[in-house]
């Protein structure tokens, strides 16, 4: 079966606009069950160098590990281009900042919400030897030396939960059974033999699970001439700045083998310089020393001045 690889924006972008899709796919990565979604405008900013950085948000309610129904708000970003932490902290930022009206008991109310940040990445962190991470916002007393298993409104307003998935095929990790490796493996797949592409291939009876519809929804998107096209534009451009930051490293290597040779150059000199005045020096201790002898059986200072090439100046301070 072949589909569009999501990694891409403007398939990720196809794949997380479908609400009952980015229900399933919300489900798996936070391993819950999400209940209900409402998706808000979504955001997508370019880095300095023209790479595009994906955002969306949903008021989203799930049903926590305690069986209890919750709501929280979801923000799902992501990157193909390193570093990109200065906008994923601005966009949490904006999120901590927002209200959302919620439905209560006493009615409809105005409140902030717990988040839970998703961050999809195109390049690797080689520092976690796997491709998917949980990051709780679990209170632990110091004190006492233990995790606190309560609910606290005040630590779930004022720290979140993150997960991070790492699109990168890590050889060292080869394990893929549960559903979260599977869904991260759409982001990594390509055409058996060929370059990454945004056309890529999956195993069918791999995805014979929850994921089916996501799978689906992906091939269908693989007769979609304009998405096509768009992905298309997209791999060219990616293409084109991967060429130019290929050469822009091969300017770099050969301007620090420039610098390297000039530095080369200025120690050889530096070495001359420093060799011919200790050549110098010694002539000169040489020079010095048969002018102290001549002047010991009474040689004259014109004659002393001849032999050695000293200054009368320099001669009479022997004396």
């Amino acid at each position: 079966m072949k589909i569009l690889n999501p990694l891409y924006d403007n398939a990720f972008k196809y794949l997380m606009e479908d609400n009952d899709i980015a229900k399933i796919v919300l489900s798996v990565i936070l391993d819950t069950k999400v209940l209900s979604l409402q998706a808000k405008p979504q955001e997508t900013a370019f880095t300095k160098d023209g790479l595009s950085l994906f955002r969306f948000d949903y008021k989203a309610v799930i049903q926590d590990e305690n069986d209890e129904e919750k709501t929280v708000l979801v923000e799902v970003q992501k990157s193909k281009s390193p570093d990109p932490i200065e906008r994923f902290r601005n966009y949490l930022a904006v999120n901590y900042a927002s209200t959302e009206i919620t439905q209560t008991k006493d009615g409809e109310q105005t409140s902030t919400l717990p988040i839970v940040s998703i961050y999809i990445i195109g390049f690797d962190l080689p520092e976690f030897d796997c491709r998917v991470i949980k990051v709780d916002n679990q209170p632990f007393d110091i004190i006492g030396q233990k995790p606190l298993n309560v609910k606290s409104r005040f630590v779930e307003q004022l720290t979140h939960k993150s997960y991070i998935l790492i699109a990168v095929d890590k050889k060292n990790n080869p394990n893929r059974h549960t559903l979260v490796e599977q869904l991260l493996d759409l982001f990594i797949q390509k055409l058996k033999g060929e370059k990454p592409n945004p056309m890529i291939e999956v195993d069918e009876e791999t995805y014979d699970n929850e994921l089916r519809p996501v799978v689906e929804h992906l091939e269908r998107a693989t007769l979609n001439s304009e998405l096509l096209r768009k992905v298309k534009m997209e791999q060219a451009y990616i293409n084109n700045e991967i060429s130019k930051e290929l050469k822009l490293k091969e300017t770099e290597q050969q301007l620090q083998q420039t610098e390297k040779q000039l530095l080369q150059s200025e120690q050889l000199k530096e070495e001359e310089r420093r060799k011919k005045e200790e050549a110098e020096q010694k002539y000169k201790k040489t020079e010095q020393k048969l002018a102290i002898k001549m002047l010991k059986y009474g040689e004259a200072i014109e004659d002393i001045m001849r032999e050695t090439q000293l200054s009368r100046e320099e001669i009479e301070k022997l004396m």
